[in-house]
């Protein structure tokens, strides 16, 4: 599955100081992991973010803003896409990655 290499290279950009990150390919799309955990990657034109369960109402509820759902249109809980019209500016990809990494950072190390 291809994915916009144009934004993969700005969310690349943005978290080019944050350490403990690995790139790999899963999922069908490219990502970070974070303590060996999927924070945030491009899916197809989308950025692909770890929001948590409790944070994933609330995400779901922001402009430019839908469920992950991979498998038989079924949504992944704590999982959203934000469309390009959601990240014009790299602040708002900035936020979007940190948000994702603060989720990962809470979780145990794999």
């Amino acid at each position: 599955m291809a994915y916009d290499d144009g934004l993969w290279q700005r969310l690349t950009s943005v978290l080019e100081r944050q350490p403990d990150l690995r790139a790999k390919r899963m999922f069908g799309c490219i990502g970070y992991l974070h303590h060996g955990h999927l924070a945030v990657g491009v899916h197809e034109a989308d950025l692909l973010v770890r929001v948590g369960a409790v944070d994933y109402a609330a995400a779901l509820a922001a402009a430019h803003v839908r469920p992950f759902a991979p498998l038989a249109g079924k949504p992944m809980t704590g999982w959203v896409l934000v469309s390009p019209e959601g990240l014009l500016h790299d602040a708002e990809l900035l936020a979007w990655a940190q948000r994702a990494l603060a989720v990962t950072a809470a979780l145990p190390p794999k």
